[in-house]
Formats: structure tokens, sequence, C-alpha cells
């Protein structure tokens, strides 16, 4: 993670980071992150032009993450872009403040929802096979063995809970992805993934009751029939 020395949102990101992962991740920003990326044969620059690098890279060592952040201003408004590689996969966030406000807490809290499924939790920080299928099941699109083997796990985590509910959402299920969202939210209240979960699930749409026709209210009247007359009508 990079950015000038004196921006407050790599650490700041990296504190969530930690709290959420604890001893189970090791998180490294700044000039140290360029040597760790150094190690792995990469530099910052070959991200920016290439970022297949990142998914090549991460989709060979799961257990690495790497998260690119920027900061500029547009129109006056301030803009984090971030970028995510995890898992042989690539993914973005964009945060807006308008004028006077700081897009940090916003940036961080977007991050952190994609992050979600990929910091290890005590429940899961010795991932077993059934751990290590569920991804996989996800990176081949095998949605209802994602649903069915979610589901039969016999002491459900977070982590469980979270890829039922993707399974579920990626069929079309949404009433059952939110019941799914309910019973994680019981089971394991205030936990990070939580936050990722709830992006799954597809919003309510309300339709709008249509307005009859005798409906009090104003209507465009009729045009007069045209009698000849020099009267405007």
């Amino acid at each position: 993670m990079g950015g000038p020395d004196t921006d407050p949102l790599p650490q700041r990101l990296a504190e969530s980071i930690t709290d959420a992962g604890g001893t189970r991740v090791q998180v490294v920003i700044g000039a140290e992150a360029v040597t760790e990326l150094a190690k792995q044969g990469i530099k910052d620059s070959d991200l920016v032009a290439t970022p297949a690098l990142g998914e090549q890279l991460t989709g060979q060592k799961p257990d690495l993450v790497i998260i690119r952040l920027e900061r500029r201003n547009s129109g006056g408004d301030g803009v984090i872009e971030s970028v995510v590689w995890s898992k042989g996969h690539v993914d973005r966030h964009v945060a807006i403040a308008g004028k006077s406000s700081d897009p940090t807490e916003g940036a961080v809290n977007g991050i952190m929802r994609m992050l979600g499924p990929v910091i290890p939790d005590e429940t899961s920080a010795a991932a077993g096979p059934d751990d290590e299928r569920l991804a996989q099941l996800v990176t081949q699109a095998e949605w209802a063995a994602l649903v069915e083997a979610s589901a039969n796990a016999p002491a459900k985590t977070a982590r469980h809970y979270y890829y039922h509910i993707l399974g579920l959402s990626r069929l079309g299920k949404h009433e059952a992805a939110e019941a799914a969202l309910a019973a994680m939210r019981a089971a394991w209240p205030g936990h990070f993934m939580i936050a990722s979960a709830e992006t799954l699930v597809a919003p309510k749409v309300i339709q709008q009751e249509p307005v009859s026709d005798d409906a009090d209210g104003l209507r465009d009247s009729a045009p007069a029939p045209d009698d000849g007359s020099n009267v405007l009508k």
C-alpha cells in the first residue's frame, strides 16, 4: 500500500485489517510493501501497467493480498481509488467526498467489504479441505454445489454463511439469501464479514402504484373543437 508519508489512509487501513485478522495476518505498507513486492519480482509500476500480473501472482500465492491506493483531487472533490488483488482476481473501489470532506473512512469501509471473505478469522485460521473446496467452487462458478456444501457444514462459521449467501444470490434466490443473512447476523453478531455479505443481497425494489384515470388531480383537458371563430381557445 502506497501514498505520501503524511497520508493517514495506509495506516488507517492497516489498523482495520489487523483488527479484523489479528495475529493471523501480516500487513506491510509504504517502503516495506515495495520491498516485499520486489521479492516477488514485480514493482508498483508493473501493477499499474499490467494489472493481470497481480492476478497471476495472487493466484499462485493465495495467502497474498495486494492493495494499491491512490488519492487525488477531481473538480475540488477528494477521490481515493483502490485496487485489490486477491486469489487471482482484481477488484476496484472508488471513494469520493465533496469539498472540505475526507474520503478516507469511505475508502476503508469499501476495501474492508471486499476483504471480508479473504481475511482469516479465528474459526478459519486453520482452513481445512472443506474450506478450500468452497473457494474452488466459487472460482469454478459452481453455485448450486457451493450452496449445498456450505449448508452441510457441520459447524457453520461466518465464512460458511458468506459463501452460502454468495451461492444463493448468484442463483437468483434472493429471499433465501436474505434469510441466510439474517441467520448470519444472529449467529455471528458484529462479525466483520457481515458487511461483505450484505453487499451480496439485492435491495428490494418497491413498485410504484399506477395512478388511475379517475384519481383526483390535474388532467389535460381535450382541445375545444374549432368553430371557425377568431376567439383564442
